[in-house]
């Protein structure tokens, strides 16, 4: 997962291969809280870092590199540079859920906002309070996506406008979900008219309910983890639980796939951007931060990522590009969300470290885990 480089200029050049695994499902993989609790119970300290001790001395004047933590091909890659490299970490990715407990026991930095204009400038206004971490002092959105619903609409012969639309009769057993509680819960709820950034346990466990009626009833034929997409792609399944990144690769081949922003809304995550505790070259990475918030660098990055891009001035950098099929990716609503899709987007309440015991074991309950 690790990628360094070094260049005269001081930005970061990388290289990649495609992991086995999602990056957001990686950690639900390794038992998210299970593998914090097992430490916890092997001796470890207690995990909260204080403030304090999260520094140690920066060697950025000096030393001009730094080391980078991202999943492969979620990176605009240097084509004269394939080596890949593991060392320390100065910059790390991962996705929103876990960046709340990292924030919320003290694992990263605050960041230096003075080092980073672009960043306060450009920053898409949907990212900017996330509750996890309001003011985004400690995280940035590397890049972001919409959980959402993907069909097959010839396959299917109507349109799905909204969640309950996945329990309809012509769709039992031709539907998937997201197994992991993290990825499924929001958009589940807002099915249900429930306010994402502040749901509660009863709505919940509500959403709990309505998946266990489907499931006893066989309208849902599995829960997935990134493999969803063969089952679309085979005609196995009519309708699913989708990332918008995804769909936007599927759609490539077969334009009949589509993506749907339900009209109850979706959830926007974000795959964030933080700075570990005594990382070596904190002024380096907080600089390679705001070089990707610059619109001309955000722009080639969403040309090659085509995930939601968390820059929105790079969608006219894109829409002057001389290549017709570059210049497209501008008005695409999956990497620049026009604005009635804006309005039904929202960044979820993230799930307490209180809450998290509970609501696991209901979920898993029901996935089979």
């Amino acid at each position: 997962m690790d990628t360094v480089g070094r260049h005269a200029s001081g930005v970061l050049q990388t290289a990649s291969r495609r992991p086995p695994l999602s990056r957001r499902s990686l950690l639900a993989a390794l038992g998210g809280t299970a593998a914090l609790g097992a430490l916890a119970g092997c001796g470890v300290p207690a995990a909260y870092v204080a403030p304090g001790d999260r520094a140690v001395a920066d060697e950025s004047a000096r030393d001009n590199k730094l080391t980078w933590a991202n999943w492969p091909l979620y990176i605009d890659t240097d084509n004269d540079d394939p080596g890949h490299r593991s060392t320390g970490r100065d910059l790390i990715v991962i996705s929103d859920w876990m960046c709340a407990r990292y924030v919320r026991l003290g694992w990263v930095q605050e960041m230096d906002r003075a080092r980073q204009p672009n960043v306060a400038r450009y920053l898409d206004p949907l990212l900017r309070t996330p509750a996890f971490d309001k003011g985004r002092r400690f995280t940035v959105p590397w890049q972001s996506g919409i959980t959402g619903i993907a069909y097959n609409r010839r396959a299917l012969g109507r349109e799905i406008r909204a969640v309950s639309d996945l329990w309809a009769e012509d769709l039992k057993g031709r539907v998937t979900l997201l197994s992991g509680l993290d990825e499924s819960f929001a958009l589940l709820m807002q099915g249900d008219g429930v306010d994402i950034t502040r749901w509660t346990a009863d709505d919940f466990h509500r959403a709990c309910d309505q998946v266990e009626r489907q499931v006893r009833r066989g309208q849902i034929r599995r829960f997935t983890g990134n493999d969803y997409t063969k089952d679309l792609v085979s005609g196995d399944v009519l309708a699913c639980q989708a990332y918008s990144g995804d769909v936007i690769q599927l759609q490539a081949d077969n334009p009949d796939i589509r993506f749907v922003v339900p009209e109850e809304g979706a959830e926007l995550w974000s795959d964030s951007l933080m700075i570990p505790d005594r990382a070596r070259h904190k002024a380096n990475a907080e600089r390679l931060i705001d070089y990707y918030y610059a619109p001309e660098a955000a722009a080639r990055l969403a040309a090659w990522v085509n995930y939601v891009c968390p820059v929105p001035a790079a969608r006219e950098v894109l829409a002057a590009a001389e290549d017709k099929d570059t210049a497209a990716l501008a008005g695409h609503p999956l990497i620049f969300p026009d604005s009635g899709m804006r309005r039904r987007l929202a960044v979820a309440r993230d799930i307490t470290s209180a809450e998290r015991p509970e609501f696991t074991r209901r979920w898993n309950g029901i996935v089979g885990f």
